[in-house]
């Protein structure tokens, strides 16, 4: 969103006493002529049946974000990412990230590339169910063909996005 206001250091001394009522008026102007004023263009207000003109140095305009939005704006283009974060996403995010911790294991026990594997886990009620949700992703991504949340023998402790996992993983043979 956009708000605007009279850039006083210009405009007070062409104004004077009247500069009160012309602030009041750019504080109310119509988004079409803060288009114009951002393309460089001027613009003609009606201050108490006056019609004035204002390029862009007489009026200051500010981009207001909007919460859970990030903004970048280059060349009148703005382009505005929603960073608000859904349960969806976030159970997403578990599921690559205990994939990132099982290929670790993977590469920490020098699995081959093609090596298959059974993953069993023990781990909070967030993280099992982001994990049975995301199950055929993970066992295309880990080669596994087994998933189970079960007690596991000789387990590693990991954080996955803050939540407690102990993960084994085994090699299957192919």
């Amino acid at each position: 969103t956009f708000s605007e206001k009279a850039n006083f250091k210009i405009l007070g001394k062409k104004f004077g006493p009247k500069m009160k009522k012309v602030a009041q008026v750019i504080s109310q102007i119509r988004t079409d002529l803060i288009v114009q004023l951002m393309d460089g263009q001027t613009i003609s207000l009606d201050v108490e049946g006056e019609t004035f003109s204002f390029d862009p140095n007489d009026i200051l305009i500010q981009r207001h974000e909007k919460e859970g939005l990030l903004v970048l704006t280059e060349n009148n283009l703005t382009v505005a990412l929603d960073t608000e974060l859904t349960e969806a996403l976030i159970e997403e995010g578990f599921a690559r990230e205990f994939i990132n911790k099982v290929q670790n294991m993977r590469k920490d026990m020098n699995l081959e590339v093609m090596d298959n594997i059974q993953i069993d886990y023990q781990t909070t009620a967030k993280l099992q169910k982001a994990i049975h949700q995301f199950d055929p992703f993970i066992k295309t991504e880990t080669l596994a063909l087994k998933i189970e949340s079960k007690s596991v023998d000789k387990p590693i402790q990991w954080d996955v996005n803050g939540e407690n996992c102990e993960i084994e993983i085994k090699k299957l043979s192919n």
